[in-house]
């Protein structure tokens, strides 16, 4: 199956996110003004869900970010993040308008970070594009010593054609 994000520009990915975030926040904050009444429960609630929402949120981002560092992210896994930032934003955006006020400015800066993570991790995951490029030239020059060593061939030698340490004695 092709991926549909996989084409996409990582700034232009990043930048819709970033974009359903702020949305998200913002009708969080009016969803949660209409449930001011009820105010003390809701904050406490909303507050603890908030913070293992947040919990998940940093799971997630830890194990994508490995991930891209080592093999190519499924996109299920990055669709799930995103699905994840989203509600996670969305719910910060409740519990500021139970509590009736506005976001924060650093709420609003947390939102950036997760953008840049995220934009890391979309950019680390193809590693042929993007801001951060990786070079070739170590491996390059681990074969090239490797190929220097007396006794050494290019293909490993057949397993079975091999005796072990044990019985060569």
């Amino acid at each position: 199956m092709k991926e549909i994000m996989y084409s996409q520009s990582s700034v232009l990915i990043v930048s819709g996110l970033f974009v359903l975030m702020l949305l998200a926040t913002e009708i969080g904050v009016r969803a949660g003004r209409r449930r001011q009444a009820s105010a003390t429960e809701a904050i406490t609630q909303a507050n603890a869900v908030l913070a293992s929402m947040l919990g998940l949120l940093a799971l997630l981002l830890a194990f994508t970010f490995s991930a891209a560092l080592n093999r190519h992210v499924p996109e299920i896994v990055l669709f799930l993040m995103f699905a994840t930032i989203v509600l996670t934003t969305a719910t910060l955006g409740y519990a500021s308008g139970i509590a009736g006020h506005r976001v924060t400015l650093a709420a609003l800066v947390l939102l950036m970070l997760i953008a840049l993570i995220v934009y890391l991790i979309i950019d680390l995951d193809r590693p042929r594009r993007g801001a951060i490029q990786v070079r070739h030239e170590s491996m390059l020059s681990l074969q090239q010593t490797i190929a220097t060593v007396p006794g050494h061939t290019a293909q490993p030698p057949d397993r079975a054609q091999q005796k072990p340490a044990r019985d060569a004695q």
